[in-house]
């Protein structure tokens, strides 16, 4: 499909799952890592039909600029951006590489101006997102390995399908890969970076 700008176009070409996406209408998607909104700006020009497209993204600043990339391309009531990380609990952390879109949790500094919020990844969606979750996409560096089997184990809400960019050691991302296996049939992948699933 023709998008409205071109890196949307770019990114159409580049993200080896884009194309694979399903939304049904009506449904929510969740992008958590949004960082300055590209992607959060795809997935509502692919799936002009879907629900509430919402972010969470750690970085005050990156979060500014996603809000502003939104309001001046989409409909209001169509996304929300909230600023901070899902985690396994309610806390402040230091993140690495901060001002950056590498910002994550694996490797933490400990430099406390890099602190970021982070809160409990279940809880927070059953706050934010109403209703099943389409596609959930974790874009976090890292933090994926502890965030998937906790939602596993806590997260009440029906996820439909999970893309991830897998992050970490071989070891992290083939035990997170298995693990997802588990409960998702895989569709495609471009392991160990892009993969997306759909529920079994």
């Amino acid at each position: 499909m023709k998008f409205s700008c071109e890196d949307l176009n770019d990114l159409e070409r580049i993200w080896p799952i884009g194309e694979k996406l399903i939304a049904p209408s009506g449904g929510n998607i969740v992008v958590a890592g949004s960082f300055k909104g590209r992607y959060m700006h795809y997935l509502v020009e692919r799936f002009p039909s879907a629900g509430l497209i919402i972010g969470f993204e750690p970085q005050g600043w990156a979060c500014d600029e996603a809000r502003n990339r939104l309001a001046s391309a989409v409909p209001d009531g169509k996304w929300r951006i909230c600023n901070y990380a899902l985690g396994t609990t309610d806390g402040i952390s230091t993140f690495k590489k901060f001002k950056t879109d590498g910002c994550g949790g694996i490797g933490a500094s400990d430099d406390k101006t890099n602190a970021v919020e982070v809160r409990d990844a279940a809880r927070s969606l059953s706050d934010e997102v109403f209703g099943e979750i389409s596609i959930l996409v974790l874009n976090m560096e890292g933090s994926e390995h502890e965030l998937v089997p906790f939602l596993f184990e806590e997260c009440e809400q029906p996820i439909a399908s999970i893309a991830i960019q897998l992050h970490g050691t071989e070891d992290q991302c083939l035990k997170t890969h298995a693990l997802i296996g588990t409960r998702y049939k895989l569709v495609c992948e471009d392991f160990p970076t892009w993969c997306y699933w759909r529920i079994l």
